[in-house]
């Protein structure tokens, strides 16, 4: 697997460490170095089986052809024009834009199948499948450290604060991102409610943003979190004290199905028929205009539009701030919030309060 993915992995506990084989892909070198490597210590392991998850990755097809497995399931194009990926898979399944990405990877399971014989090998109804998440609960110990994070970035925090977090980034796709002002417009609109507590969550490169974004908001219940969320297990114990996350389609609308926060999802340059979070527990927004989806495997995610992304700026902060009031006033009381409400009582309490010289 790639590095970059290793945390989701962990998360969700796939396979231990030791049985993890990393591609590093920060610089060609490193991975063409990594590539050797991990070919060389497939082989040492004389797996039968691959599963390339990958849609129309001409570098994965070859990896699982050197892997010396038998059997080798992944998507193939048959009669579409271009994505050309070599003639290594023994089972070839074709890539179905009309279907949920989790259901795709069904098909490549049943595709091992002895049955599965045919062209193409799956012909099976996936419609009727519920699919879902596990559910990651936090310890005592995970909410208490969980809490204290939270209280440390915002003093302001009190026992009966409700927290909705935003996400304001893009990804390694802006093109998905809600406008930077328009979140900053939801922020003021949401602090207007004096029991709502306002965070930003994000990667470390993007704080300086969110800093910005605290110095036009003026707010102490505003937070950025930024950075500060190391792991992916840590995030969704984060989003597991908190009550709402507004973010783009991508890592953390998917994560956020880990937990028990109400996630609300901008999609546009891509559509919720084939990345929708598989929960129900989050509500979509998607206006469906004419060029909407534009990134699909087809043009190897790459998007004509002209960064002018109406698909998403249709949506209005007043559109929004209303569909968070109402997962807000229909949202049950979360187990895990008792232990955030302890941190304000007894002798935790008192541990959790800044040092002098940092106010």
């Amino acid at each position: 697997m790639f590095e970059k993915i290793r945390g989701g992995a962990d998360v969700l506990n796939l396979a231990p460490r030791e049985r993890q084989i990393l591609l590093r892909d920060r610089n060609l070198g490193v991975f063409l170095a990594d590539a050797v490597r991990a070919v060389w210590q497939l082989r040492r392991c004389r797996i039968d089986t691959v599963l390339d998850l990958e849609l129309f990755s001409r570098v994965s097809a070859v990896l699982s052809y050197l892997s010396g497995a038998s059997n080798r399931v992944g998507f193939h194009r048959y009669h579409m024009e271009g994505l050309y990926r070599g003639s290594f898979l023994t089972r070839k399944v074709p890539y179905n834009p009309y279907l949920h990405i989790a259901k795709n990877y069904m098909a490549l399971l049943d595709a091992l199948e002895d049955s599965a014989s045919g062209t193409p090998p799956v012909k099976k109804d996936y419609g009727a499948i519920q699919l879902g998440l596990p559910q990651i609960r936090n310890s005592k110990e995970e909410d208490l450290a969980i809490g204290a994070k939270l209280k440390q970035a915002c003093s302001a925090l009190a026992a009966s604060s409700r927290i909705v977090l935003l996400n304001p980034g893009g990804g390694e796709l802006p093109i998905r991102a809600w406008p930077l002002a328009n979140y900053v417009q939801l922020a003021e609109m949401l602090l207007e409610t004096p029991d709502l507590a306002v965070g930003v969550v994000g990667l470390a490169g993007d704080r300086v943003w969110y800093e910005r974004m605290a110095d036009t908001i003026r707010s102490p219940r505003f937070f950025n979190l930024a950075g500060l969320t190391m792991t992916v297990r840590e995030i969704v114990q984060v989003f597991n004290q908190c009550d709402v996350l507004v973010t783009s389609d991508g890592g953390l609308a998917h994560f956020a199905g880990l937990s028990s926060i109400h996630c609300v999802v901008f999609f546009g340059p891509e559509t919720p028929v084939l990345y929708g979070p598989l929960t129900s527990n989050y509500t979509c927004l998607y206006a469906g205009i004419s060029c909407s989806p534009c990134l699909s495997a087809y043009n190897a995610r790459k998007s004509p539009c002209d960064g002018d992304n109406v698909c998403v700026k249709l949506f209005t902060p007043g559109h929004v701030k209303g569909l968070v009031m109402e997962a807000l006033k229909s949202r049950m009381t979360m187990k895990g919030k008792a232990q955030f409400k302890a941190l304000f009582e007894g002798p935790a309490a008192s541990a959790l309060e800044p040092p002098r010289h940092a106010r």
